[in-house]
């Protein structure tokens, strides 16, 4: 089954997604128009960068949702670049600070072992710019049916690292 504009909303839908749009931008949830929009782009970024997913398509396969969690990341921070007056690499670090800063308040919301407020949000993202760039680059919160690393457990290592270096803990 091709990839087409009803899975793409139906991934959408799903928690993960919300969060990556909230993350991104919290009014495309709201604003059907947009959404619309976002949708028909996504479908053609998938096209672009999965061709094999695209024209394949399995909406219960777990290996191909897992694939396309990080392709739509990708895709929001290209839509991110091109909406911004920055460079390409400084635009990109912006997307993921603003991916760090909505997971780690989902991490604080759902974790009562991380309780952070503004400023040493603020701080952890320069400790991870200064500390942890690779990492903070390539951040991406994916929530993966079949494995792989957990966001919330990475973070909480960079967290734990921060509070201990900052005597914070």
């Amino acid at each position: 089954m091709e990839f087409n504009k009803e899975n793409a909303q139906k991934l959408i839908n799903r928690e993960t997604y919300k969060n990556f749009i909230l993350a991104y931008d919290s009014s495309l949830l709201y604003d059907k128009r947009k959404q619309n929009k976002l949708i028909k782009k996504f479908v053609e970024f998938v096209k672009e960068k999965d061709y094999k997913i695209y024209k394949d398509y399995d909406p219960v396969s777990f290996i191909d949702n897992d694939k396309l969690q990080p392709i739509f990341l990708d895709f929001l921070k290209e839509l991110h670049r091109s909406n911004s007056k920055l460079s390409a690499s400084e635009s990109d670090i912006e997307f993921q600070i603003r991916l760090l800063k909505y997971f780690l308040a989902k991490l604080d919301n759902e974790d009562s072992s991380v309780k952070v407020d503004e400023l040493l949000v603020e701080r952890f993202i320069s400790y991870c710019v200064d500390n942890h760039l690779d990492w903070l680059t390539n951040f991406k919160p994916v929530e993966y049916h079949m494995g792989g690393d957990r966001w919330d457990e990475d973070m909480g290592k960079k967290w734990s690292s921060f509070t201990l270096t900052n005597d914070l803990a």
